[in-house]
């Protein structure tokens, strides 16, 4: 999946010279809308995306002023009711 390929590209990359649409050395994406794969907690990316619409549970990633997102950062989630579908 792209969050292998960020990783990979920013674990082989110097921190400077990089080109194209590629993220400074450092950089943590944080990414929802992948309910099926759920929460994914890996070295330079996090996916949050618990479900919440289906009735399971809402994640969020608490950074303190100045903190950078890493596999430390707590993440918290809580239950949501099942969303009904319009009629």
């Amino acid at each position: 999946m792209w969050e292998r390929l960020h990783d990979a590209e920013h674990v082989a990359a110097d921190d400077h010279d990089l080109s194209g649409d590629a993220l400074p050395r450092g950089y943590h994406v944080i990414y929802g809308h992948d309910a099926i794969r759920g929460v994914v907690r890996r070295a330079r990316t996090t996916g949050l995306d618990s479900a919440c619409v289906y009735g399971e549970r809402l994640s969020a990633l608490l950074l303190q002023p100045g903190e950078e997102a890493s596999l430390a950062s707590e993440l918290v989630s809580v239950p949501c009711p099942r969303v009904k579908a319009k009629d």
